[in-house]
């Protein structure tokens, strides 16, 4: 099976970037069993060209690169089951 890409942009080491990390970490070590979730966290402080290429107006955003095609959530990643539906991620609602 595919693995899931995803690409969490934050802005700084704020509160709120921390919840978004911790969220989504919590959501890859949640994948069903034979899913892989591998997790890239981007500070748009340190890579502000990363915002361009990828055409983030607002943080945190989390994209699903893979499986195609790109998709993206923006703001309060904490709500998982949100953000599992949105990105239409192959995953279970977590037990959170």
């Amino acid at each position: 099976m595919e693995s899931v890409i995803l690409k969490l942009f934050v802005l700084g080491d704020t509160p709120r970037s921390r919840r978004a990390i911790e969220a989504i970490e919590r959501l890859c070590t949640q994948a069903d069993a034979g899913e892989r979730c591998d997790l890239t966290v981007v500070d748009l402080e340190a890579d502000p060209a990363a915002a361009e290429e990828y055409n983030i107006i607002a943080a945190p955003v989390l994209v699903r690169e893979r499986p195609g095609p790109m998709r993206q959530v923006v703001g309060d990643l904490g709500d998982l089951e949100r953000v599992i539906e949105s990105l239409e991620l192959p995953f279970a609602s977590p037990d959170l």
